[in-house]
């Protein structure tokens, strides 16, 4: 151990400094373990550092990291998010303004240039430990950081004082006061933008007093987050503009009403005689007899799509858009031979993507059920394509003598007593079984865990069993789209 920040200020039991450690982190969990004190542990280097998570963090001779024990009642998800706002005055305190990202990290000159993490290994006791780049030179860090870490030159020993002028022996970590929020929320650097996080896509709004970070989701409800890592979205996934959205299949049509950034109104059309008459009369009903910005359409009938856009010209200000292979939706189709890609595929993957921003599946299972995989990077992958519930249960009435109806849905008991409960119960566990072994199959050969996205008009009566906890949307392939559109009109995007 050796002393090389003099005049250090005093803080709690126990203050030990060092040139260089393994890590602060488990230097501050042995003290734990052998007798618990309000302790600092201060080196200047670090041989095996530790990001949030787990994750290596780069510890280059120069920098400060640090660990303090302290004292909680409880220990909170916000005691990392309070830590976040004590670094921040300090660096302010010192000359330097510094931004941060929820819910840990240091930003200086548009990288990362430190991180706070918050661990809990022993009821009532709390570490905090940080690392700060305080070098002036970046090319102390490893060559596979530089272009997202950066430094942060600010003056170690006035930093570290200011810091621990505002840590207590017994670490507050109940609500953060307005004034702290405000500030916090001026310095976010996340504030505003479509991300991703658990499983959750929207505009972050900000964070609340708890320190949870505030997320908008395309519907407008606004749900809090304690935990996680946001990951920005690429692409915004809807643009500004009024939209009239057609989805025009084998046996419905989906016409939706697309205004201020979300799926307003939507209305179903069965195929049949008098479309299109039936189709105006549904348009009229979904837009309110008024003409939308623009139009854009899917349809897997060839023979209806020029009256289809004749129909939508009708009802939009601008030229109605076509959704095929040559459109821009914001994927590399890696396939063969793209315009053998159906249209509404192409709108399915382009929501997957743009809204849930990783590795998907998503299960159209309408007349044929369509298994479409886009990666995490805006990758089609590829899909499959098997024979949809009501279609097999249509050939089976047609083709069996002695059956004369078949009921789609989930049986009573899985043993039929009649005829009509065998079927039932046959079509539920064959439909459950395509669903089942499709998804392990493109899991097992892609190597993925790709996340299962549910659409289609026989996905809204799956139960829990079939679906688990993955969602069920069943305007993806309007929000598809609305985003198509966006990207095509190069629109102002949310």
């Amino acid at each position: 151990m050796s002393k090389t920040l003099p005049q250090l200020p005093f803080f709690g039991d126990r203050v030990e400094i060092y040139k260089n450690i393994g890590s602060t982190i488990d230097r501050a969990k042995e003290i734990m373990k052998d007798s618990p004190s309000v302790s600092l542990i201060v080196s200047f280097s670090q041989e095996s550092g530790t990001g949030r998570r787990g994750s290596a963090w780069a510890s280059p001779e120069g920098g400060l990291y640090f660990s303090i024990i302290v004292k909680v009642r409880k220990a909170k998800a916000i005691a990392s998010v309070r830590a976040a706002f004590y670094a921040l005055k300090s660096l302010q305190d010192a000359g330097v303004e510094a931004e941060w990202k929820w819910p840990n990290d240091i930003i200086c000159g548009g990288g990362k240039a430190g991180g706070i993490i918050a661990q809990s290994p022993q009821p009532g006791w709390l570490i905090l430990s940080a690392g700060l780049n305080t070098f002036n030179d970046k090319k102390k860090l490893p060559a596979s950081v530089r272009g997202s870490a950066s430094v942060c030159p600010v003056d170690k020993k006035e930093f570290l004082s200011g810091f621990l002028k505002n840590i207590k022996k017994e670490f507050p970590v109940d609500k953060l006061s307005r004034d702290e929020v405000e500030y916090l929320n001026s310095r976010l650097t996340i504030i505003g933008q479509q991300c991703i996080i658990n499983d959750i896509c929207g505009r972050v709004r900000g964070i609340d007093e708890k320190g949870a970070l505030l997320i908008q989701t395309p519907g407008g409800r606004t749900t809090p987050v304690l935990t996680g890592s946001p990951v920005p979205v690429k692409k915004a996934p809807l643009p500004e503009e009024s939209l009239l959205l057609v989805d025009a299949g084998n046996t419905s049509t989906r016409i939706g009403l697309f205004s201020g950034g979300e799926i307003v109104k939507v209305a179903v059309l069965s195929s049949g005689s008098g479309y299109f008459e039936n189709l105006e009369k549904k348009i009229d009903l979904v837009a309110g007899g008024k003409k939308t910005d623009g139009a854009a359409f899917s349809c897997v009938v060839r023979k209806l799509e020029s009256k289809l856009r004749k129909t939508l010209e009708k009802h939009s200000l601008t030229k109605p858009l076509m959704v095929d292979h040559k459109v821009s939706a914001g994927l590399e189709l890696k396939v063969d031979d793209p315009s053998q890609l159906g249209p509404d595929r192409i709108c399915n993957a382009a929501a997957v993507y743009h809204f849930y921003g990783k590795d998907s599946i998503v299960a159209d299972l309408g007349t044929a059920n369509t298994f479409d995989v886009v990666s995490g990077a805006g990758e089609y992958l590829g899909g499959i394509i098997c024979p949809g519930i009501e279609s097999m249960a249509a050939d089976l009435v047609k083709k069996a003598d002695r059956i004369d109806s078949a009921c789609l849905g989930v049986p009573d008991r899985i043993t039929g007593n009649n005829t009509d409960a065998a079927v039932k119960s046959g079509l539920y566990l064959t439909l459950a079984g395509q669903i089942e072994k499709t998804i392990s199959e493109i899991r097992m050969e892609l190597d993925r865990d790709f996340k299962v996205i549910f659409t289609g008009g026989s996905a809204s009566g799956l139960p829990a069993k079939v679906t688990g906890d993955s969602p069920v949307d069943i305007d993806i392939t309007l929000k598809g789209l609305a985003v198509i559109w966006g990207l095509t009109n190069n629109s102002n995007l949310l």
